[in-house]
């Protein structure tokens, strides 16, 4: 009885492995006759089809993740983007630690055939990470060419610093860049949300940036989006739990991103010529905003014309509000920085009251005050200048704004007039 079981067993497995091959090779005629159709129940039947496979050809790949991504790029035909912790042997080398292997952590990528395409290794380790992992031994720069462009790919902290990220795009011409995170949330800039950063990264590169982030609520670890040169065309933002969520969007494939970034932007000129460039010595009052010394000034009436500087950087603010209920804050620092030798920022910041130590409280997420006009520009001596907007409750997707970068001015124009604002900031990092 047992040896009757037990040969049924291997022929149904051998059944199943058969079919796994053979569906390679109907794929297909099945997407074409089938998916495509706009039947319900033949797409109904093709999915079901779809996901009996991915059951039995993937739940035998065990513990051996990167066998289960592999399978289901092979067997849904798309590119599959992982985060792993990979262990290398290294005995007898150097600097090989005591337990005899590298662990580093690392992007993984296969292709429609379910073949690895690109490996990548964090070059810049965050905090924990440095007791735990190890850096690679040179600096890597990691792209793939598709029919859908060119992905470059790095890690979480790793997009605070220049490389490998500028040189991806300066010296490797990427149209989208690839970005799993666990990232800690902060309001206005620096460790600003991952829907920040992707849009500021984004619009100043030229690229689209697909962030994918580990929704943690006791790090405040919450946001991912799909962000174009223009928009953020999906985004999640979810301060309570989830499950997780599906991002997908419509991209195009940026024109010669290495060109764009080299172009100075036509400014509207009757939209900035009430600014000047040289410096007042007003006195400004010192606000510590996410640990930094801020030179601020307080926004007074419903429109005017502020600036505030901080050593070199000068940040000036054109703005017409709907309401002087609430009070805003226009903030300017130049200095170092936990990430960068020198960090400079310009920052419009929304508080909770009054009290200007209230500015950057964590429950700081709604505001009621949109701003018909609202300029915002900077003269910065870093060249890379990241800007981002950020609607109440973390509006992002349909806030319409554009940014400017002629020299080293830069301008962030808002062309939203009803949608109350949060933060407006340029972080300009190298």
């Amino acid at each position: 009885m047992f040896k009757w079981l037990a040969r049924m067993f291997f022929s149904f497995y051998s059944y199943i492995t058969r079919l796994c091959s053979l569906y390679t090779s109907i794929k297909r005629v099945l997407t074409s006759s089938v998916c495509s159709n706009s039947d319900i129940k033949d797409v109904t039947l093709c999915h079901w089809l779809r996901a009996v496979l991915l059951s039995f050809c993937c739940h035998n790949a065990g513990r051996e993740g990167q066998q289960g991504l592999a399978c289901i790029a092979k067997i849904l035909n798309m590119y599959v983007a992982g985060n792993i912790i990979e262990e290398r042997p290294c005995k007898g080398q150097d600097s090989c630690p005591c337990d005899g292997h590298y662990q580093y952590n690392t992007n993984v990528i296969y292709n429609k055939t379910g073949c690895l395409v690109a490996r990548y290794r964090k070059a810049h380790l965050y905090e924990k990470e440095l007791l735990r992992l190890d850096k690679p031994p040179t600096q890597e720069y990691v792209y793939f060419d598709t029919e859908y462009g060119r992905f470059g790919t790095e890690i979480c902290f790793d997009i605070t610093f220049k490389q490998p990220g500028v040189d991806l795009v300066e010296k490797y011409g990427i149209d989208h860049l690839v970005f799993p995170t666990y990232w800690p949330n902060d309001l206005g800039f620096l460790f600003a949300n991952m829907v920040q950063w992707s849009s500021g990264w984004a619009r100043r590169m030229g690229v689209n940036f697909l962030a994918a982030n580990v929704h943690n609520m006791s790090r405040y670890s919450y946001g991912s989006a799909i962000s174009s040169p223009n928009a953020v065309l999906n985004s999640t933002y979810i301060t309570g739990p989830s499950a997780g969520t599906l991002l997908t969007a419509d991209l195009d494939i940026p024109c010669a991103p290495k060109q764009k970034m080299l172009v100075q932007h036509d400014l509207p000129h009757n939209e900035v010529t009430n600014f000047q460039d040289q410096i007042t010595t007003s006195v400004y009052q010192v606000v510590k905003l996410a640990g930094f010394l801020f030179n601020t000034t307080v926004l007074t009436g419903e429109k005017g014309l502020l600036e505030v500087t901080s050593e070199q950087l000068l940040c000036q603010l054109s703005f017409e509000r709907s309401t002087t209920n609430e009070t805003f804050l226009l903030a300017a620092y130049s200095g170092p920085s936990l990430f960068s030798t020198h960090i400079e920022v310009c920052l419009l910041q929304k508080c909770l009251n009054p009290d200007p130590s209230s500015c950057n409280n964590r429950d700081n997420e709604w505001s009621r005050t949109s701003f018909p006009k609202l300029i915002l520009r900077g003269r910065f001596r870093h060249n890379y200048v990241l800007p981002s907007i950020t609607g109440s409750f973390y509006q992002y997707t349909e806030i319409d704004w554009d940014f400017h970068h002629v020299k080293d001015r830069n301008y962030i124009i808002s062309k939203d007039k009803t949608t109350p604002m949060l933060t407006v900031s340029m972080l300009g990092v190298w």
